[in-house]
This record gives C-alpha cells, sequence and structure tokens, in this order.
C-alpha cells in the first residue's frame, strides 16, 4: 500500500501540471494537408510554417517511401516558444514510380532536446500528410455510395461516386443490394451504364420506392463491375424515420441476486428528422399479469436520427428467487415503445455458502454425537462384564 505522504505528494504533482498547463504552447505546422496526382517529372514547391512549442529546437523532415522526393528547405531550427517561421517543401517526383496506388507520405515537425533536461519533459511532433497518388497501368475503378436518411414512404436516392485511378477508361454500371438488419434482402436495384475515362469520375444513381416499408435501420451494399480484376465494393447504413423511438438493446449484469439495486443500460434509437423532448423510460416486472413499476429514469432529449444509452435501476429488495419478465418502455410525445427481456433472480453466493458451512457443522455435530453415543455404550458394556 502506498503512505498517505506519497499519495499527497504525487497529488499535488499533478495539481502542478493541470495549474501549468494553461501555459503550454503546443509545436504546429501548416498546410494541414497536400494532394498530389503523379505526373512524370511532376516539380511544385510549396509554403510551409512551423510553430514552436515550449522547446523551440525542431528538427524538420519527410518521411515514407517516397521521401528522397519531398525536400523541406531547411533540417533544424531553433526558435523562441510560440514564434513561427516559414519554410518551403519541394516535391520533385522522378518520371515513373513502379509502385502504383496511394503513397501515404508526410512533413514533421518534431520537437528535439538540446543540452541535457532534468524533471519530467515531453517532447511532441505533428505532420502534415502528403498523399501521392500514383494510377495504375490497367483499369482501376473506386467507388463511394452516397445515401440519406429519409422519412416513410419516401423514396430513397442511390448515388455511387466513381473515380478511375487508371491509365484505361472504362465502362461501369452498380447492383445495389438493399436489405434489414437482420440481412434479409428487401431490393436489388440497377444503374444505368457509363463511360469513366481514365483519371476521371462520373456517378451512378438508383431509386428505391419505400411504400410500405416500416421504419428502421436499414443497409445499403454497392457492386461495381467496370472490367477490372475485382469488383469496387461500397457499403452504407441508412434509415426509414417516423415519430419512432426504438429500444434497440439492453445490457444487465449476468448474475442477479435479492436486495440488489441492477443496472440496466438501455440503448434507444430516434427515427425522426427533428429532435424529441422529454423523453423517459420506465422499468417494470410482471407479476401474475400485472407490470408493477418498479423505476422511471431521468427525462433527456433525443436529436434527429440520435442514439443514446440511458440508465435505469431496478430494486430486487423482497422479491423472491426466479425469473421474472422485465418490462422497458420508452415514453416520449404522447407515443411509448417498450420492451420485454427475461431475467433471473438467483440465490447470492455467500447465502448458499453460508447454507454449505451450516450443512457441514450439523454434520460434524451429528457424527461427533454418533461417536460419543458409541464409546458411551462401549463404556457400560465394559462395566457389565466387569460385574
Amino acid at each position: 500500500m502506498f503512505s498517505r505522504r506519497f499519495v499527497l505528494m504525487n497529488m499535488g504533482f499533478l495539481v502542478s501540471l493541470i495549474a501549468l498547463s494553461g501555459t503550454v504552447s503546443a509545436i504546429g505546422i501548416s498546410p494541414s494537408r497536400i494532394d498530389v496526382n503523379f505526373e512524370p517529372g511532376f516539380y511544385k514547391t510549396y509554403q510551409f510554417y512551423v510553430r514552436a512549442g515550449n522547446y523551440g529546437n525542431i528538427k524538420i523532415y519527410s518521411e515514407c517511401d517516397l521521401s528522397e522526393y519531398i525536400m523541406p528547405s531547411i533540417n533544424e531550427i531553433t526558435l523562441s516558444p510560440g514564434e513561427l517561421r516559414y519554410f518551403n517543401v519541394i516535391i520533385e517526383l522522378p518520371e515513373e514510380i513502379d509502385v502504383p496506388g496511394t503513397h501515404r507520405c508526410s512533413v514533421v515537425a518534431e520537437e528535439v532536446p538540446v543540452g541535457p533536461s532534468s524533471g519530467v519533459v515531453a517532447y511532441s511532433a505533428v505532420e502534415t500528410p502528403i498523399i501521392i497518388r500514383v494510377p495504375y497501368p490497367h483499369k482501376y475503378l473506386e467507388s463511394t455510395l452516397h445515401v440519406s436518411n429519409v422519412e416513410m414512404s419516401q423514396p430513397v436516392n442511390f448515388t455511387v461516386s466513381l473515380l478511375s485511378r487508371g491509365l484505361e477508361n472504362v465502362m461501369a454500371d452498380s447492383v445495389i443490394r438493399v436489405t434489414d438488419v437482420e440481412d434479409v434482402n428487401l431490393a436489388t436495384l440497377y444503374t444505368e451504364r457509363i463511360l469513366v475515362e481514365s483519371l476521371g469520375h462520373g456517378s451512378l444513381s438508383a431509386v428505391w420506392d419505400t411504400t410500405g416499408v416500416p421504419p428502421g435501420r436499414y443497409y445499403a451494399s454497392s457492386t461495381v463491375e467496370y472490367g477490372g480484376e475485382e469488383p469496387s465494393l461500397s457499403h452504407k447504413a441508412f434509415k426509414i424515420g417516423d415519430m419512432l423511438i426504438k429500444i434497440v438493446n439492453v445490457t444487465y449484469p449476468e448474475e442477479i441476486h435479492p436486495d440488489d439495486i441492477v443496472k440496466f443500460e438501455v440503448e434507444v434509437d430516434s427515427y425522426w428528422n427533428s429532435e424529441i423532448n422529454d423523453v423517459y423510460l420506465t422499468l417494470g416486472y410482471v407479476n401474475e399479469g400485472t407490470v408493477i413499476t418498479s423505476s422511471t429514469s431521468e427525462t433527456f432529449d433525443m436529436e434527429s436520427w440520435g442514439n443514446k444509452k440511458v440508465s435505469i435501476f431496478w430494486d430486487t429488495n423482497n422479491l423472491d428467487i426466479g425469473e421474472y419478465n422485465i418490462i422497458i418502455t420508452a415514453y416520449y410525445s404522447d407515443r411509448s415503445t417498450e420492451k420485454s427481456i427475461n431475467v433471473e433472480i438467483r440465490e447470492s453466493v455467500i447465502f448458499l455458502l453460508d447454507l454449505t458451512i451450516i450443512a457441514i457443522l450439523i454434520a460434524v455435530m451429528v457424527a461427533v454425537l454418533y461417536i460419543l453415543r458409541r464409546k458411551r455404550v462401549a463404556r457400560k458394556k465394559g462395566e457389565f462384564n466387569a460385574l
């Protein structure tokens, strides 16, 4: 165990760090990101700046498999805390890069110590990502599926964005599959077929008629065929909404015992495109066909299409051992939604242990009494024989 003095000393150290945190200046770098589409012999100069933190000695370098083509104009500088310094970064690419695809590089500004340091010193580093995209020599297409939440009976519009990363033109189309949360297929939609030129972009679209489809969470997956080695896949979840709050999950302890205060974590989803205010939960249990309300949660608000976890408690005081049907109900805007689960109240381990100890003690006492009785009978027989 730690001594009280040790704890107080370390608490003081933490308080000092918190008090000093307002004066800490963080190292910074700009720009935040650079994107480069490869061209043979590409050459461009970019202006950067670095802002010193509390420790003004800063090392600047590039890192990735193409770092030899990314050249900062300075490698190390010393600045005052908070001081800015501008510098250039030249990106000069060769006539050819053997590895196609996306190369993720960066220019790093890293604080470095100057001379011996004492105490706790935290040095940090920041970076500017440099994304260099080298085209594939053949057909290569990237796709992204877009879809928005809608109200009930409104059509769902799907858009598939296409971006060619290859040097060949492609003809592309998509099949969009719509499923529910249990992966049951609800619709299969086919898009038009379009030409996407080398390093160009395009889009595909489809519409789903949701007449008669209940509110809930749904999933869409797009498979784009374009003649490449593999189709381009993308996925997206969306909701069809109503003035509905749905209880999607309830978690609680595996072991529930008499006289417990049991915490239930209730996850709720909103399927409405506006905020729903003054929502609350109740927890009850079924007793001879009647739901007896045990507790009520705090009132809360649900954001548009929001998700929230809410705690509610069940007091098992004076309840018998056995299985209970728990009913959790969400109340909102003169509506309600409920979820039913079965839980079991079990005898506590401590109580069972007490019973076991008592049983052992009784068995020992019976054995002792039996032995004593046998000895008493044997002694009387011995006295009788002696006469």
